[in-house]
Order: structure tokens, then C-alpha cells, then sequence
């Protein structure tokens, strides 16, 4: 009875810990998706297709696409508040992975926020959707910055893991 007793009490703090783990997850991703919609709202008179990939809620990448042109924003909003939209003077991007972002098929149409045959998972939060002008989510996911294999197309993941530490680093 003893060692029953002494295995539920060594075991019992490890199913509280990985509980509140979850439910801490959860809150986090809801939290991305809030600001995420909060800074997409500072930009919802432009019509497009629109892109997001944030890190930390603190660093947003956009790209709207309206039929073949393509708008890159960058946004950095700091802990305290109001963050200031940059547009991005046209660069020379890569069309091809910019069309392949768009590909909506392509995506899973539930939130990802748990990701169990991962290989790796590593870094701050990352916030990941493309929504259309009806409001339609798609590929949407909060995971590790780093995440193998990655949740949406291999190209398209690397892409923006370096557009986004390349405007992170340029930016701040």
C-alpha cells in the first residue's frame, strides 16, 4: 500500500506539470491568433489574399497578394504597445516561392498547435496563416520557430524562416 501510495504521489506532479503545459500552449496560440488578427486589422483595406508568419507576437511578416502583384509588410510591435507597419520597398523576392505561398489546396484547414511525430521543435514561438478576404484561415499553426518536418511546404517554410530573421535583424 506504501509503494502505491509513495508512486501516485511521485507520479501525480508530472501529469499536473504536462496538464498545465497544454493548457498553457493552448492559451499561447490563441493569444498569436489575437494579435496576429489585431496587426492583419491595421492593413484590412488592402484586399488580397494575405499572408502572416510572426515570431514571439512581436515580429510579423506579411505578403498580400492581389491577383500576381505582391505587398511584403514588416511589423515589429514592442511589449509595450503600438507597433509601426513598414511596407517594403519592392524587392527582388522569389516569385515562385511567393505563388507557392498562395496555393491554398495545399493547406490544412484546422488549427495546429501540437505537433507529436515532430523530429524537432526548437526556439520562441512562431504563428503561421493565410487568410482570404472572407476571413478563411488556412495551413494556420503556433509551433517552435523551428519545427522539423515543417508544418507547410519545405520551400515555402524555409523562405520565411529567413525572411523573417533577415527583417528581424535589418529592422531592429
Amino acid at each position: 500500500m506504501k509503494k502505491i501510495l509513495t508512486l501516485i504521489l511521485f507520479v501525480l506532479p508530472f501529469i499536473c506539470y504536462s496538464q498545465d503545459k497544454e493548457t498553457f500552449s493552448d492559451f499561447s496560440s490563441n493569444r498569436s491568433r489575437e494579435k496576429a488578427d489585431s496587426v492583419l486589422g491595421k492593413i484590412e483595406h488592402v484586399h488580397g489574399l494575405k499572408m502572416l508568419y510572426s515570431v514571439n507576437d512581436s515580429e510579423y511578416y506579411i505578403i498580400i497578394k492581389d491577383k500576381e502583384h505582391y505587398q511584403e509588410y514588416f511589423v515589429v510591435v514592442p511589449k509595450t504597445g503600438k507597433g509601426k507597419v513598414r511596407r517594403l520597398s519592392a524587392e527582388k523576392t522569389n516569385r515562385m516561392i511567393l505563388s507557392r505561398i498562395f496555393r491554398l489546396k495545399k493547406y490544412h484547414t484546422g488549427f495546429v498547435t501540437k505537433m507529436p511525430d515532430a523530429k524537432f521543435l526548437q526556439g520562441d514561438l512562431s504563428y503561421f496563416v493565410v487568410k482570404d478576404d472572407s476571413g478563411n484561415r488556412y495551413g494556420e499553426f503556433s509551433l517552435p520557430f523551428l519545427v522539423v518536418p515543417p508544418p507547410i511546404d519545405t520551400n515555402v517554410y524555409a523562405y520565411l524562416t529567413t525572411r523573417i530573421s533577415e527583417l528581424a535583424s535589418r529592422f531592429k
